[in-house]
């Protein structure tokens, strides 16, 4: 029989990390695919306790492990009849973040029509309404809607990366520029989105300039 043994990696302070159960559960289940097959192929055609492949173990074992690391798979060549490709699992997704009732949430881009009307009721009807002023529960209120199902709708959205969730704005929070501030300077379709924003809901207002939105983010 053949056995391997799993260790997790050493973390940043040279201890074994958490990563134990994350290694054998992605790890584990195609080593021990290859332990059945090589031990099957040993047992019917000697492959590896020949004269002839006595130390074909220790270059087999060594590249299936750097074809695992480093490319999440690997195709061993046995012998001249014997071939064997192994996969690791994709990584398992994060949670989806959640979605609390105070967050609001703004679009960070607008689907198109034909796109949108494929999409569930609750989160078109969400999606009309999300402004970047109100929160979700003010959302799902708005929309009829109950909160955990607006909840769910705007998660969906959320993962999609069709909008990101923000704290509300309040005059009491403090409020501080960070280096992002100068992507508002990167395209001039960027600066127009944020005018747009920013103006009146009036179909004649003129767009504000660019110099007064940025007089009035360093107001707070």
């Amino acid at each position: 029989s053949l056995a391997l043994v799993l260790r997790p990696t050493a973390g940043a302070d040279g201890r074994g990390g958490g990563g134990g159960e994350d290694c054998a559960s992605r790890y584990g289940t195609v080593l021990r695919r290859a332990c059945e097959h090589l031990t099957a192929l040993e047992r019917r055609d000697r492959l590896l306790s020949t004269c002839a492949s006595r130390g074909k173990l220790g270059h087999i074992l060594p590249a299936l492990l750097h074809g695992l690391r480093q490319e999440g798979g690997c195709t061993l060549a046995l012998d001249s009849g014997h071939t064997m490709r192994l996969e690791l699992p994709p990584p398992p997704r994060p949670p989806p973040p959640k979605v609390a009732e105070h967050l609001v949430p703004a679009l960070l881009a607008r689907p198109d029509a034909p796109t949108a009307s494929t999409w569930d009721l609750t989160v078109r009807r969400l999606l009309g309404a999300i402004d970047g002023v109100r929160s979700v529960s003010a959302l799902a209120a708005a929309c009829a809607v109950d909160v955990p199902l607006a909840q769910r709708a705007l998660q969906a959205l959320l993962v999609a990366g069709w909008i990101l969730l923000t704290e509300p704005f309040a005059f009491a929070h403090a409020y501080a520029a960070t280096p992002r501030l100068r992507l508002l300077f990167a395209s001039s379709s960027r600066m127009a989105d944020r005018a747009r924003h920013a103006a009146r809901p009036s179909a004649d207002a003129p767009l504000p300039l660019l110099s007064a939105l940025l007089q009035l983010l360093c107001a707070f």
